[in-house]
């Protein structure tokens, strides 16, 4: 196992100890029927994270993908392992995270991964 390997197992087991557990809900693309879009099952995981204030010093420059930082936004720390121990696939942006009661729908996903291996995920989340 690799030393980053390792370092990802370290910050889930951080995350469990201090964190919340997060239900994470994966949008899938739907299809068409009939000419109507059918929308797809979502896919249910959960993840150990916290979630903060968010500040624009978090991005840099204040924005995400060109939009301001809305009021009620809140950074997600997230473990790049399920509750299972498996590598959690990356969320997209509109994807949501039930986090301390209160749904938030993803507006930018970014990972920490020394190495090529994701150690955490950061996301932005939006009410």
């Amino acid at each position: 196992m690799s030393d980053y390997a390792q370092d990802a197992i370290d910050a889930d087991e951080a995350l469990r100890e201090d964190g919340q557990l997060l239900t994470l809900t994966f949008k899938q693309p739907g299809t068409y029927v009939g000419g109507a879009l059918v929308p797809a099952p979502p896919i249910i995981k959960k993840a150990w994270g916290i979630e903060t204030g968010l500040t624009t010093n978090d991005l840099g420059i204040g924005a995400i993908n060109g939009t301001l930082i809305k009021s009620g936004d809140r950074k997600i720390t997230m473990s790049a392992l399920d509750e299972t121990g498996a590598p959690l696939a990356p969320m997209k942006n509109e994807d949501q995270v039930l986090a301390g009661g209160v749904v938030y729908t993803v507006k930018n996903v970014d990972k920490v991964a020394p190495g090529g291996i994701v150690v955490l995920w950061r996301l932005v989340g939006r009410i």
